[in-house]
């Protein structure tokens, strides 16, 4: 599986035989993990209660949850992992949301294991997934009753600039930073469609 964690926005995606399964992302971007300034997934009456009690109009809903929410919302002082990171040990808003960005990426970890029946490898991406050694350790802290075992020296000393492998020796999973490509991707995908291809993986095939 893959765990894409942006400054912007993030998801996580059960990966199997080379087909994604099931993510993280619903209609929008908005639902499931706590981003920069998205939710994330919430309970949908939240949305009817700020209307009937506070008498939000659905832009300034759209608004609050897009912009608003997320790490920025919980700590009340930035939209930024690294600035909440370094007020953790200080402010309990910062400690609340480092701990709920963890905890809500952690689920989709362990649900889609039980999609996938199991984890063969484990990876971060984007860049938060590759710069940030402390996301990643919280993240595979415990997880050894599905395979997981992180070689933590390794991982702090991850620079995130190319791939690299973190799983300790006897790890059932390997767990590697992969850079993105987005660029890339996105060129892949729009030559496929001019040239009336399914995907951009038939054009490599």
């Amino acid at each position: 599986m893959a765990c894409h964690l942006g400054t912007g926005g993030s998801s996580a995606v059960a990966i199997k035989d080379g087909e994604s399964v099931d993510t993280s992302m619903g209609y929008t971007a908005l639902s499931g993990l706590v981003m920069s300034t998205r939710s994330g997934d919430i309970d949908p009456i939240l949305t009817l209660y700020l209307m009937a009690v506070y008498g939000y109009h659905p832009d300034d809903l759209m608004d609050v949850l897009n912009k608003k929410s997320g790490l920025l919302g919980i700590s009340g002082f930035s939209s930024d992992i690294r600035d909440i990171i370094q007020r953790v040990g200080e402010d309990p808003q910062a400690k609340l949301a480092f701990e709920m960005y963890v905890s809500r990426l952690k689920k989709y970890v362990g649900s889609y294991v039980a999609v996938l029946g199991g984890l063969d490898v484990l990876v971060f991406t984007d860049d938060i997934g590759v710069h940030n050694w402390l996301v990643r350790e919280k993240v595979c802290e415990g997880m050894d009753w599905c395979g997981v075992r992180l070689d933590v020296e390794a991982n702090q000393r991850a620079s995130g600039d190319e791939i690299a492998r973190l799983d300790a020796p006897g790890s059932k999973v390997r767990v590697l930073i992969v850079p993105t490509e987005e660029e890339l991707v996105i060129c892949w995908e729009g030559i496929a469609l001019m040239k009336g291809k399914k995907d951009a993986a038939s054009l490599r095939s």
